[in-house]
């Protein structure tokens, strides 16, 4: 009989979290298995609210300017 606890509802919801970061990413291309060529799509994915921003948010911008389509992605429960 297994006494473990269930998981916590915060991993849980971390778990899905990453299984639809990485579902996003193949949606929009950006993570083609064995791609050679750089990515015209960057998604920008982070726990936090202003994360983005503050850790790339030049390169996203500098990114845009070079004409690829960029994206921000904050995996909050609202806080």
């Amino acid at each position: 009989m297994d006494r473990s606890p269930p998981a916590p509802a915060a991993a849980q919801s971390a778990a899905d979290n990453r299984a639809l970061a990485a579902a996003l990413l193949l949606a929009a291309g950006g993570a083609t298995p064995g791609a050679a060529k750089e990515p015209d799509v960057i998604l920008a994915i982070f726990a936090h609210r202003d994360d983005a921003e503050l850790v790339c948010g030049g390169t996203l911008a500098q990114l845009g300017r070079q004409g690829r389509r960029t994206g921000i992605l904050d995996l909050t429960q609202g806080e």
